[in-house]
């Protein structure tokens, strides 16, 4: 066979694979359209599923709206330290957590544990300072939280 042939077997072989694609995609396309009704049928179930998620859409609006109003005042900055507070343990097990929101009001919890008791405390904080004396800790744990951005 001469090289001619062969480019003609090649560019042929091309071709027929093209065709092959070409016809495949366009099979795709045509299993799209239903087989009762229509394209004009398919625009109007697909119209009327839109009208349906625009419904469930309007919806959400007044949920979303009430969750935005409520978002500031969300527990959104967080704080912790780890201490002893008692010379009689050791290991950092005592803790104090503070919870904010955005305007750094909420609280901090302290629990602090020796070797035979242990103590909570719950105390208020508005704006980053607390409504009473807060320990060296506790105010670690707010500026914690005050740094925290997440």
């Amino acid at each position: 066979m001469t090289l001619a042939l062969w480019i003609s077997i090649g560019v042929l072989t091309l071709v027929v694979l093209w065709l092959v694609t070409a016809l495949l995609r366009v099979r795709s396309v045509v299993q799209l359209v239903p087989e009762e009704g229509g394209v004009f049928e398919a625009i109007r179930e697909l119209d009327r599923d839109l009208e349906g998620l625009e419904d469930t859409v309007e919806g959400l609006v007044p949920r979303l709206q009430s969750v935005e109003r409520r978002l500031p005042h969300a527990v959104s900055r967080t704080g912790v330290v780890r201490y002893d507070a008692f010379d009689d343990v050791t290991g950092a097990l005592s803790r104090s957590l503070a919870f904010l929101d955005d305007r750094g009001t909420g609280i901090v919890f302290t629990v602090l544990i020796g070797r035979n008791d242990s103590h909570f405390y719950v105390k208020q904080i508005d704006g980053g300072l607390g409504t009473e004396a807060l320990s060296p800790e506790e105010s670690a744990a707010i500026a914690a939280a005050m740094r925290d951005s997440s």
